[in-house]
């Protein structure tokens, strides 16, 4: 896979998905972080999805799609810069927003349809995507782990906290 030119300035976006439980019943959650391009945390929410995202992949899909759906809801919040890195640490999930993989699966192929409709209409950002070490995703993991293991979710701002994009989890704890 080629590398991303990853601009110097930009907002940035990660996410990730959660997925557990027992062969049948797994549940899935994900988590997202967006942060301007001056680092300033604009939210962190984790959702839970419940039983209808039963693998790891779809739970990472999914949360990517939603994490996209709240930065179109709030693109007023993002100013001076159009530029967005999104990131994530699902190998998969990015060659498939960049092309490097095409889904093989239904569920899959369906909700990376759906992400690549929402990123048309969103043609006002210029999106970068990087795939991150599992380490420097630790806010969006752990706010996709606490909505999953709620099964409810989880806003930084609600629980007054303030992380850096790659905080460490002992900074999301009170």
């Amino acid at each position: 896979m080629a590398e991303e030119k990853v601009p110097s300035i930009a907002n940035k976006l990660f996410f990730d998905g959660s997925c557990a439980g027992p062969t049948g019943s797994k549940e899935g959650a994900g988590g997202m972080a967006l942060y301007d391009h001056q680092d300033t945390q604009i939210e962190g929410k984790g959702e839970y999805y419940g039983p209808d995202i039963a693998t790891n992949n779809q739970a990472e899909a999914h949360a990517l799609l939603r994490a996209l759906v709240y930065l179109e809801a709030n693109k007023g919040m993002i100013t001076g810069c159009k530029e967005v890195v999104v990131m994530g640490d699902s190998k998969l999930i990015i060659d498939y927003m960049t092309g490097c993989a095409r889904p093989s699966s239904p569920p899959l192929f369906r909700k990376v349809k759906e992400i690549r409709a929402l990123l048309r209409r969103m043609r006002y950002f210029n999106f970068c995507w990087v795939q991150i070490p599992r380490g420097d995703n630790q806010v969006a993991d752990w706010l996709a782990n606490e909505a999953r293991k709620n099964k409810a979710p989880v806003l930084l701002s609600a629980l007054g906290m303030q992380t850096a994009p790659k905080g460490e989890i002992r900074e999301l704890q009170r």
